[in-house]
């Protein structure tokens, strides 16, 4: 069953389990019937010794408003994201219903954000389509993760699932996915995303108590030089760890990498520098770097446009990647291929130029 703390009376009032009651008043309040804001069925009170108070449908059945099961993080995140609003002295309606496109917000937050606050897993298709139903009724929306304890800051490799990054928002040519912890009152950002493959990612994390926290919800920072000096060597210790993976490759003579690298005539435990450099913070293509990067080397070497390369499927755009962004990608990254022809990151100029690069595109 799913738990909210919002319901209909009998008198048709709503009424709230926020604040703490007494178990009197609980008690109480257990005898009286309750409905769903959004479907108008049956609902229980549940208090136990354990759970926060919440209400719960008695069947999920008819109920569009209903998403996902409730938790005690779920149920407790809510409630320290009300009181971290309400601090700042903005109006906040908790579990709003919007019956125009049947979707109910965690926090409703000015009468103009909803915020999401996501503890389980949930499809990226299913994202993108509460987020468009919010863009239909002009309405914006901020994704929040659950984080269950506290992350070191600085750059470092994590892991986001495919859903998780679905949730990721670009603000200032920054990519960032915002975590927040009920038990520590923390927000963490991972920001400055480069894909490495996978679920691997490469990011800065940056945390911020929920005091020092401010609405609209501060925007990381670009990184310095020194920083993305480390978000390069990561890169390259991962696209060592993929090119030594290759080596135990079954069906060489269909696998991307070996059909690649004997085509350029590359040394395939030696691979120049330029190849699977951090270009993008987003993820453009579904093809790791290493491959895509090799690819617009191997079509430039044959004087082939590059934009064959999107418009013939060699290259699959990610979900969301618009075709002249990604084409601009390619184009910028043959640029400093020709620039630095194989330079070794040592000297560097290659990663002077990968820097440049960034702080004009993130």
């Amino acid at each position: 069953m799913s738990a909210i703390l919002i319901a209909l009376s009998s008198f048709n009032k709503l009424v709230s389990l926020v604040r703490k009651f007494s178990p009197e008043e609980l008690s109480a309040l257990k005898k009286e019937p309750y409905y769903c804001p959004g479907c108008g069925a049956d609902l229980v009170l549940k208090a136990g010794e354990v759970k926060i108070p919440h209400f719960a449908h008695r069947s999920l059945a008819d109920c569009d408003a209903s998403s996902e099961p409730e938790t005690s993080l779920h149920l407790h995140g809510k409630l320290q994201l009300q009181e971290f609003f309400s601090r700042l002295n903005y109006s906040t309606e908790l579990e709003k219903y919007l019956p125009a496109i049947k979707q109910r917000a965690d926090l409703f937050v000015n009468q103009n954000m909803a915020i999401e606050f996501q503890c389980s897993a949930i499809s990226a298709s299913e994202i993108r389509s509460r987020m468009e139903g919010y863009r239909s009724i002009a309405i914006e929306s901020q994704w929040i993760l659950s984080a269950r304890f506290q992350q070191r800051d600085g750059i470092q490799l994590i892991r986001l699932k495919q859903f998780e990054w679905a949730m990721a928002r670009r603000t200032n040519g920054i990519d960032y996915v915002l975590f927040f912890c009920p038990e520590t009152n923390v927000f963490t950002y991972a920001s400055s995303l480069f894909w490495m493959g996978g679920n691997h990612w490469v990011a800065k994390l940056k945390s911020l108590p929920a005091r020092s926290q401010q609405y609209p919800f501060a925007i990381p920072k670009k990184l310095v030089f020194e920083e993305f000096k480390e978000v390069f060597q990561l890169s390259m210790a991962r696209r060592d760890a993929f090119v030594r993976s290759q080596q135990y490759a079954k069906l060489r003579h269909q696998n991307p990498f070996w059909l690649l690298s004997y085509e350029l005539k590359l040394n395939r435990l030696e691979l120049p520098a330029i190849i699977g450099v951090p270009f993008g913070a987003a993820r453009h293509f579904d093809e790791r770097p290493v491959i895509w990067q090799m690819l617009v080397i191997k079509a430039l070497r044959n004087g082939v446009p590059l934009a064959t390369l999107i418009d013939n499927g060699i290259l699959k755009l990610s979900t969301g990647t618009l075709y002249e962004e990604a084409l601009g990608l390619l184009e910028d990254y043959a640029c400093i291929y020709k620039k630095t022809k194989a330079t070794e990151p040592e000297n560097g100029k290659l990663l002077e130029l990968l820097y440049a690069h960034y702080c004009k595109n993130g």
